[in-house]
């Protein structure tokens, strides 16, 4: 894990491996002040490599054409089974496909999705995200007005994580934009709701988070803003459900 990074700063690096040194990369990391930026959400890149690649290959397109893009949200389910080293590595590879001409790589905020609900092998790739298994839930300040909560439906949603997200929401009184991205969803368009019905909407609706991204479903879709399970202007659209190539 590298730590001690500046906000708004490009960092250049080299990979070496059995000797063998691969060309200069660069990445740049997101700013602390309020200039726009841009996230890229998409999850379930699991089960069809060929249309894995074939999105990895327009996530370049898309990070190409705007320089605001930040980093890619991804809501989890990187390959059919999480405990295998083997599915793990092709995905990292197909990953490489999203670096663009100029050797700009596309940095993941990673989710920990139901295929890889248990093992090591997604905190090792991501470098233990929110202090790694059973938790996998944090916090990012994304520029200086907004913060994003990543959450993890593959452990309790109650206790802990609940009272993570209600005393989050609660601490954000600078944060202009409030959203939160998590696997399993509370609106489906295709499945039964998880317990982030039960446990993180009444905080989102309390402190008026607003925009929530959503994985699982495989599907696209996107709510009308809702607030007591009803359609409200007040209330918090829900995106997702999937879009990496299942």
């Amino acid at each position: 894990v590298v730590g001690g990074l500046a906000p708004a700063t490009t960092y250049r690096f080299l990979v070496e491996s059995d000797g063998i040194t691969g060309r200069e990369l660069r990445f740049t990391t997101a700013p602390a002040d309020g200039r726009p930026v841009a996230l890229l959400a998409a999850s379930d890149s699991r089960s069809d490599r060929a249309q894995r690649q074939a999105i990895d290959d327009r996530l370049r397109m898309l990070f190409e054409a705007d320089p605001q893009v930040i980093g890619l949200l991804h809501g989890g389910d990187y390959v059919y089974d999480g405990t295998s080293l083997e599915l793990f590595a092709g995905w990292m590879t197909d990953h490489e496909r999203t670096i663009t001409r100029d050797g700009r790589v596309l940095p993941i905020v990673p989710t920990r999705g139901n295929h890889e609900s248990r093992g090591e092998l997604f905190d090792q790739v991501f470098g233990w995200p929110g202090g790694g298994e059973p938790r996998n839930w944090y916090a990012c300040r994304i520029a200086k007005d907004s913060l994003l909560l990543v959450l993890n439906t593959e452990t309790a949603a109650g206790g802990d994580q609940a009272l993570f997200v209600e005393e989050s929401l609660a601490a954000a009184h600078d944060a202009r934009w409030l959203l939160a991205s998590y696997h399993q969803p509370a609106f489906p368009a295709v499945k039964e709701p998880s317990a982030a019905l039960l446990h993180w909407v009444p905080s989102f609706e309390k402190h008026g988070v607003d925009l929530v991204v959503e994985s699982d479903g495989h599907v696209q879709k996107r709510t009308v803003p809702i607030r007591g399970g009803a359609r409200d202007d007040r209330g918090v659209v829900y995106i997702g459900e999937g879009g990496a190539g299942v």
